[in-house]
């Protein structure tokens, strides 16, 4: 199809400001040219072959202050041609444009040149609207139509503000209502509280007639309470984690190397045996310990009373009646360095 043409001559090399178009009155175009307009630049003072590899860019300045830059422009020659866009015809009123040579490092701009879109017999250049025969339209369309003859901007704005304030009120009364009733509901229940005990403020402090009788006579002790046990209902089981609080009698300082022998009570020398120094005991007392081997008693001044077998039971018990003042006992293999002698069982 042919496209409409604003045609200008331009000169991209010279300086001289003289317009050389042919044209006496300003070129036109319509708002309704839809992608059907060509701005045609046909360059004066260049060769066809000075724009070879060239490439250009237009310029239009609308007269709403609209702006528009596109490198869309076909160079033939030394002719230069770029087809308006659909939304560029919109903006009615005189339009400059100029069309910018680059090549290389050189960009060459005409001249300014103006053109008119003037504005078609559509309304509003902005909004598409279709209509071929008026009279096929549908009552509903027609209803439509008549509706939006009387539109204006203060009348939406007032009726839709009507609509929202009165679904505001609708919503705001029965909010108001629940509330109310909560509002009820928690005062009943509030002084049913009240009625089933007294409320007592943190201030004032428990008195005996505050408490049950139960809880008094748990209090006195007249009165068993579950969480104390029962005489003798706890096992040793339940206390394998208590110790008494004793001492080791064993001296590993006063320790050397060898056992007691069963005859004499001297000390035999043996590096696989460990001896204690000389103990003090009391006769008749009981004195446990890990020994397992031979040991003996002594009398004040040390001397040799009698053997301590190492098939001895344990406890040890001391002799009475033998003057018995000290005990030595014997450890060997893993028993030396646990060695223990405590009194008591």
């Amino acid at each position: 199809m042919v496209k409409k043409t604003i045609y200008f001559d331009v000169m991209l090399k010279s300086s001289d400001r003289i317009n050389l178009n042919d044209f006496k009155a300003r070129q036109k175009v319509m708002t309704n040219d839809k992608n059907s307009v060509d701005i045609v630049f046909r360059a004066t003072d260049v060769e066809p072959n000075d724009l070879k590899g060239a490439n250009a860019s237009i310029f239009l300045y609308m007269q709403d202050g609209s702006f528009f830059q596109s490198n869309s422009v076909v160079i033939t020659g030394n002719i230069l041609t770029y087809t308006m866009t659909q939304n560029q015809t919109q903006h009615k009123g005189t339009t400059k444009v100029q069309i910018v040579v680059k090549s290389g490092t050189i960009d060459n701009a005409s001249l300014l040149q103006e053109f008119e879109i003037s504005p078609g017999l559509e309304k509003y250049p902005l909004t598409e609207v279709m209509i071929q025969d008026w009279t096929s339209l549908t009552a509903e369309a027609k209803a439509f139509v008549d509706q939006i003859e009387g539109f204006t901007l203060d009348r939406f704005v007032e009726t839709k503000m009507g609509e929202e304030l009165a679904n505001l009120e609708v919503n705001y009364a029965t909010r108001l209502t629940g509330l109310e009733q909560k509002d009820n509901q928690l005062t009943a229940q509030l002084a049913q509280k009240a009625n089933d005990s007294e409320v007592r403020k943190k201030t004032v402090k428990l008195e005996q007639t505050d408490i049950s009788e139960t809880l008094l006579q748990q209090i006195a002790g007249t009165t068993a309470i579950n969480a104390v046990p029962a005489d003798h209902s706890i096992s040793p089981q339940k206390t394998d984690f208590l110790t008494s609080l004793t001492v080791n009698l064993y001296n590993t300082e006063g320790a050397q190397n060898g056992y007691v022998a069963s005859t004499t009570g001297e000390i035999l020398l043996d590096e696989n045996y460990r001896v204690s120094d000389f103990i003090e005991v009391v006769a008749g007392e009981r004195y446990a310990t890990n020994s397992n081997a031979p040991g003996g008693f002594y009398n004040a001044e040390k001397v040799f009373v009698k053997n301590i077998p190492s098939s001895e039971p344990k406890p040890i018990v001391v002799p009475t009646g033998m003057g018995i003042k000290y005990m030595r006992v014997s450890f060997s293999g893993a028993q030396i360095s646990t060695a223990r002698v405590f009194k008591g069982t």
